[in-house]
């Protein structure tokens, strides 16, 4: 402004930019909605049943499951209704879910008390596991990987399926077989030491009785599988390893692989709490297989895909490629040799290939091995 104007004319002109400016003004934005978070707790009615690794939905979007302090929390939770709903197989749950509003603050203590439902040792519960794609196999040099495991491809399933919670209980084992050579006898411990073709049996005897059309035919290096039929059969090694990642990219699903020159024995006690892989160094009563479903599931809902009892999955080996694969096919086992997946209980304190997600061995169809057992699968209705 020129500075020889009168005093009265820089006043008038003053006012006049504060006038324009008022006029030019727009209202006030409306501060941006700030996103909140949404936490709270498992309560257990009884201390054997730990209120860690319960799986929690947000709006059926949205999950993850509790700590080891037995709490959760979302973040970054737009206002609005909401619908927290907790999971795991079983328990009951009070109340089944809670909805809850987000307004103004962060929403704490949505909280759960759980009580343990004891199922029938010969129930069978799946988990519907959706289509997706994963990253299968692993890449060399990294934790626990192997030759026989690499190189690392995508796989997209295109087909949803199911798959049991659990390792096949000799209950339900014994209701269909009239032998059982399992290493330790118990009801709900997960039945071992089967042949495949004792295997397909079974899985053919349970379709029949529930009224399913069975997957298998023929036996030994000849067994032939109907993949259109509704009956119980084993998972490929695909979708078990799809299943036991459960979006998961680390060697145990769900625990961040160890660095480098880090303390072992801190990441081993992280599997301890997903895995019986180190019998009595982890609070075992020995080196064999346990009761199925004590340890915490992954976050898809399914218990010992890691330890416990190794598992049979359908298909023969054969080599990987570094192509990126839709719907893989089952590969036949006229070799004689079926592939078996998931590691097992022992008294070693150190991890192998095996027990990672990724791990995999194949083994005469016709063999027994007193750690080895299996986990059901049926197509997706």
């Amino acid at each position: 402004m020129n500075r020889y104007l009168s005093p009265m004319i820089r006043g008038a002109l003053l006012t006049s930019a504060i006038i324009l400016a008022a006029c030019s003004s727009t209202e006030p934005a409306p501060p941006a909605t700030q996103l909140r978070s949404v936490s709270g707790r498992i309560v257990s009615t009884m201390s054997s049943v730990s209120g860690v690794g319960v799986q929690i939905s947000l709006d059926g979007l949205r999950s993850m499951v509790t700590d080891d302090s037995s709490r959760y929390r979302f973040d970054s939770v737009a206002n609005g209704t909401h619908s927290v709903a907790p999971m795991r197989t079983g328990v009951i749950f009070e109340p089944t879910s809670r909805s809850i509003a987000v307004a103004d603050a962060d929403v704490t203590e949505v909280n759960f008390t759980m009580q343990p439902v004891q199922l029938p040792p010969d129930s069978i519960v799946f988990v519907r596991i959706e289509p997706g794609t994963f990253n299968m196999g692993c890449d060399g040099g990294g934790y626990l990987c192997e030759a026989s495991s690499v190189p690392q491809h995508k796989v997209t399933l295109t087909k949803a399926f199911n798959i049991a919670t659990t390792e096949c209980t000799q209950a339900l084992w014994d209701k269909l077989m009239s032998e059982n050579e399992s290493e330790v006898k118990g009801m709900r411990y997960p039945v071992s030491n089967v042949k495949i073709d004792s295997v397909v049996v079974f899985c053919n005897r349970l379709s029949l009785l529930h009224g399913l059309t069975p997957c298998y035919s023929g036996t030994g290096k000849n067994i032939s599988f109907n993949k259109a039929a509704n009956g119980y059969r084993l998972p490929s090694e695909t979708e078990w390893e799809y299943a036991c990642a459960a979006g998961s990219e680390t060697a145990i699903s769900g625990i961040p692989d160890p660095e480098p020159g880090t303390d072992l024995e801190v990441y081993y006690k992280e599997v301890d709490k997903v895995a019986w892989h180190r019998g009595t160094l982890q609070g075992a009563p020995d080196a064999r297989r346990q009761p199925v479903g004590l340890l915490r599931p992954n976050a898809w809902g399914l218990y010992d895909m890691h330890g416990n009892a190794a598992e049979w999955v359908f298909g023969g080996p054969f080599y990987y490629t570094a192509d990126d694969v839709v719907d893989p096919e089952f590969v036949p086992i006229s070799d004689g040799n079926v592939v078996y997946r998931g590691g097992q209980n022992d008294q070693n304190n150190i991890l192998f290939h095996l027990d990672s997600r990724w791990g995999r061995i194949s083994y005469r169809y016709n063999s027994r091995l007193f750690y080895l057992g299996f986990r059901l699968a049926r197509n997706a209705d």
